[in-house]
């Protein structure tokens, strides 16, 4: 009897080790097939859009399967994996992963405060919003997805410390140094470029909201946008500052047109993952079905952005905990014009 209840506990351990070698092997194929397809078709299949915005999550799901591959004593399926967690290090996967640099925490009167943040057109917290500015000593805000109607209530609580203010259809930049607008391309769906007139000389501030990278039409806009940006970057020679909701994370082709010539604040100084979204204070509460079911799940993606030429010391950069009414985080940063 003895040696029949082992024979079963062995033989439904087999079972149960067969099933999970199965599905850790169809996860390990299909982040393979990822991998390679992303090198091949760039970001043109939806497929794989989708894959880039789950990265550091697939990632952390990899390095899980691995070690259950290790416990089920599978060679080739631990090989296997090795290889692509290694893959992912040379594709720069993992970079979001590790500890960033040490933060420059001394503070100098020519430093430049500067956050972004994604209101949300819904968004009626304008009060705390325009406390927290105040509160937070900042020198330049850029906010997309504003209505008129939040822009005068912040025009009547910034108005004193932010006298310079530019609107342009749903995004707004207010400043304590003068700014004036200036014409970008008229293919532009939503952006914004200033002059900044700084103590220290003149700098060009883009204030960006692109569209979102799902359906196929709207990423090809989101491209072209981005594109459009890009050749106005390689143009210029003054200092540049460029803030905004991506609506792309770091993965994405599209990133790459703004990062390949601007510096991202939070890969120099950022703590963290520096995750912007969803805020789930706010976002489920536009589906009340989900009410306080999901409000546990953190934010998942890094899609709101502070980029910055290299004229600039990048001191800080940080992501305020809290949406104050939006579905996004706003993003603080520090920088110095050297």
């Amino acid at each position: 009897m003895r040696q029949f209840l082992r024979y079963q506990n062995d033989r439904n351990w087999e079972e149960v080790r067969h099933i999970l070698t199965v599905l850790v092997s169809a996860f390990a194929l299909w982040v393979a097939i990822w991998m390679f397809s992303r090198n091949i078709v760039g970001d043109s299949w939806r497929t794989i859009r989708m894959g880039n915005f789950l990265t550091i999550w697939m990632v952390a799901a990899l390095s899980f399967a691995f070690l259950m591959a290790i416990w089920l004593q599978r060679t080739w399926l631990t090989i296997g994996l090795l290889g692509l967690l290694s893959l992912s290090v040379y594709q720069n996967q993992l970079w979001a992963l590790a500890l960033p640099a040490t933060p420059v925490m001394f503070e100098s009167s020519d430093d430049l405060r500067i956050m972004t943040f994604n209101v949300h057109p819904t968004n009626d917290q304008m009060e705390p919003l325009a406390q927290l500015i105040l509160s937070s000593d900042l020198d330049i805000v850029a906010l997309q997805e504003i209505t008129d109607e939040s822009q005068n209530a912040l025009l009547l609580a910034l108005g004193d410390e932010f006298p310079h203010v530019a609107f342009d259809e749903q995004l707004a930049l207010f400043s304590r140094f003068p700014v004036q607008e200036l014409h970008v391309d008229e293919d532009l769906m939503q952006s914004q470029l200033v002059r900044l007139s700084l103590p220290e000389g003149e700098a060009y501030v883009w204030n960006v909201h692109a569209p979102t990278a799902v359906k196929q039409s709207i990423w090809k806009a989101q491209k072209r946008d981005l594109l459009i940006i890009e050749d106005a970057l390689k143009e210029s020679t003054a200092p540049t500052i460029l803030m905004g909701d991506l609506n792309t994370t770091h993965q994405s082709e599209n990133y790459n047109y703004v990062a390949d010539h601007l510096v991202d604040t939070h890969s120099v100084a950022g703590q963290g993952l520096g995750l912007t979204y969803p805020e789930p204070d706010v976002l489920y509460t536009y589906a009340p079905q989900l009410d306080s079911h999901l409000q546990w799940i953190p934010p998942m993606l890094r899609i709101d952005y502070i980029f910055v030429s290299e004229d600039w010391q990048v001191k800080m950069n940080e992501v305020i905990d809290d949406g104050y009414g939006s579905d996004h985080r706003p993003v603080v940063a520090t920088v110095n014009l050297q």
